[in-house]
């Protein structure tokens, strides 16, 4: 088992975390060996034992390691002390259905984290009100509304309290990152001050900075051909023409979506699961692979 750790996120002192290949576990055959997922076609019993393996070595038991049944939706999880009771992993069916791309939580001991093989996994910690949170995103989850709604989630979040006055269900669907370059010219603009729904949003938009984001291993451009169904609603900056297909940058789009969020602080680990053999990769592997995982931690 390989922990891959980023640079910026491994600077805060009371968070672990780790993007992990498919190396160090029991799974056999196209789920060798440290495969993470359940429903796949993989033994359970060698899932649950590559799960036990990863909490031995965060030091936690292994119903603290929470992943959700990921969707490509935009449904975000909050796990506090009222209901972490529910997340808790008692066994793969319970854990399957429980459905969601993002999980986000303030309760130390808890190892939240995705399962990727292509897909894009982003961890974040809000350094000021020490929140961490995990999201599962591959181009639909790029392109909807997951890390839209996963960073105002945790924005409107300190201390398991919501900003003083609640934002609009406007601002609570995902579009945040559409609405950035309109408020900051209105606000401009004004000369009669801040209505309450523009400070909230303020307030908002200088919580972001105090976010850490790290992208890790994902399908990267020179590997990412997409067809129209992508194409037709992609930038063309994040789109490369060939002759005989047409890539797209993902990490960039990625990134480029968490720096209008507000989220100044965006890392990679810049590892194509396509290329890397030692990564699982649903293209690669036609469909038929395991999954590995990322995921984030807070020390007591």
């Amino acid at each position: 088992m390989y922990l891959r750790r980023d640079t910026l996120l491994s600077e805060i002192d009371f968070i672990d975390h780790c993007f992990l290949d498919r190396t160090g576990g029991i799974s056999t055959g196209n789920f060798r060996s440290l495969n993470f997922g359940f429903a796949r076609g993989d033994d359970d019993q060698n899932v649950l034992q590559n799960r036990r393996t990863v909490a031995q070595h965060f030091g936690i038991p292994i119903s603290n390691l929470i992943t959700l049944h990921q969707k490509h939706g935009d449904s975000v999880h909050v796990i506090d002390a009222d209901n972490i009771e529910e997340y808790r992993f008692k066994d793969p069916e319970s854990m399957l259905n429980i459905h969601g791309d993002a999980i986000i939580t303030n309760i130390p001991g808890l190892l939240i984290g995705v399962q990727t093989a292509d897909c894009a996994p982003i961890l974040l910690c809000d350094k000021k009100n020490r929140f961490i949170a995990a999201i599962h995103a591959g181009w639909r989850g790029a392109l909807g509304n997951i890390i839209e709604n996963t960073v105002e989630t945790l924005l409107s979040l300190e201390n398991n309290r919501p900003l003083s006055k609640p934002l609009e269900s406007e601002l609570l669907v995902g579009k945040m990152a559409h609405r950035t370059a309109a408020y900051l010219s209105v606000r401009e603009e004004s000369s009669t001050g801040l209505t309450h729904q523009e400070a909230d949003y303020e307030e908002l938009w200088k919580r972001s900075n105090d976010i850490v984001a790290a992208i890790g291993p994902c399908l990267q451009r020179d590997s990412f051909a997409v067809n129209d169904e992508i194409i037709d609603r992609v930038d063309d900056r994040y789109l490369t023409h060939l002759p005989d297909k047409t890539l797209f940058d993902m990490q960039a789009y990625i990134t480029d979506k968490l720096l209008r969020l507000g989220v100044k602080t965006v890392s990679h680990v810049n590892i194509d699961t396509f290329t890397q053999e030692n990564f699982f990769s649903y293209r690669r592997q036609d469909g038929h692979c395991g999954v590995q995982f990322s995921g984030i931690i807070l020390r007591g």
